[in-house]
């Protein structure tokens, strides 16, 4: 109980039932205190509570459509076309200066291992 965040603590102690709990709830002091005075099986069931509400909220927040045909193509082309683009860029650039490179030094290396060098 001690590990649960401040808004699941006001859960599980409403869940308990348990005389004085509301108040406990209100003065936001005690909270942990107060729940390991209560019996074994009144924490029992109100943590087991618990756990069933939050495996039925994570469950409702799961349940997506699948996305829709256009807009898997919009991500695509939002996410292809700069990468194509970079790739056009990027392989002139290495290409020109490759070919400066080998110019400039006469190696008579090939045109893409010296744009290997120019990368």
């Amino acid at each position: 109980f001690s590990f649960l965040s401040a808004v699941d603590k006001v859960q599980v102690l409403k869940l308990t039932g348990a005389p004085g709990a509301e108040e406990i709830i209100a003065s936001g002091k005690g909270r942990t205190a107060f729940f390991a005075a209560l019996p074994g099986e009144v924490k029992y069931h109100a943590l087991r509570g618990w756990q069933r509400a939050r495996g039925q909220e994570k469950a409702s927040l799961a349940c997506t459509d699948p996305p829709a045909p256009a807009e898997l193509l919009k991500l695509a082309l939002a996410s292809g076309v700069p990468m194509i683009g970079f790739g056009f860029a990027d392989n002139f650039l290495m290409i020109t200066l490759g070919e400066g490179i080998d110019a400039a030094f006469g190696m008579y290396v090939s045109t893409m291992a010296a744009a290997g060098l120019g990368n």
